[in-house]
């Protein structure tokens, strides 16, 4: 199987829409109710393009600053741009995978991944919101269970005298 990458979903950002609407409802009602000058609409038109520039920058930056894969073998989370930082857990290792979940994360179909494993008391990877978490949870299960009840090399079986042949007898001289 190969590496799957989940990133923060765009839905996620519902704050940075809300409030570009609000803004446009805003600077739209001041330029069509209030008395200003064309220039200063102008102005005030350029301030929301500016804006929405900088809501939509934050939203990607956001997005881009973490991306949880998953490998046959382990579960990493990689944070950053600029910098790295890399959390990797072997499958056999893993102790919980929880899915978190608020009213607007359950109504937007997004959540919160978290992930401990068993070497620590606390969640090593805590991934938010995700577009699908059960989904995302349900595809690290199967690579779990086959990593954990993958068949252990057996001991190669020193031979034991059998019980039913005699035992060998010595010449005497």
């Amino acid at each position: 199987m190969k590496e799957q990458a989940y990133r923060r979903a765009w839905r996620s950002f519902y704050l940075h829409f809300a409030a570009i609407f609000a803004v446009f409802i805003l600077v739209a009602w001041a330029s069509f109710k209030a008395p200003l000058q064309p220039v200063h609409q102008k102005w005030m038109w350029i301030a929301f393009l500016v804006f929405v520039i900088a809501a939509f920058l934050d939203m990607t930056i956001r997005r881009l600053q973490m991306c949880l894969f998953i490998r046959p073998n382990e579960i990493s989370l990689s944070r950053g741009i600029f910098t790295h930082d890399s959390t990797e857990i072997s499958l056999g290792s893993i102790r919980t995978i929880q899915v978190r979940q608020n009213l607007i994360q359950r109504m937007l179909n997004l959540g919160d991944i978290l992930v401990a494993s068993s070497g620590t008391d606390q969640y090593e990877i805590n991934m938010h919101n995700v577009l699908d978490p059960h989904k995302v949870r349900n595809s690290m299960q199967p690579y779990e269970s086959s990593f954990i009840n993958a068949p252990k090399p057996e001991a190669p079986a020193s031979p034991q005298p059998s019980e039913t042949t005699p035992p060998e007898e010595t010449p005497q001289a």
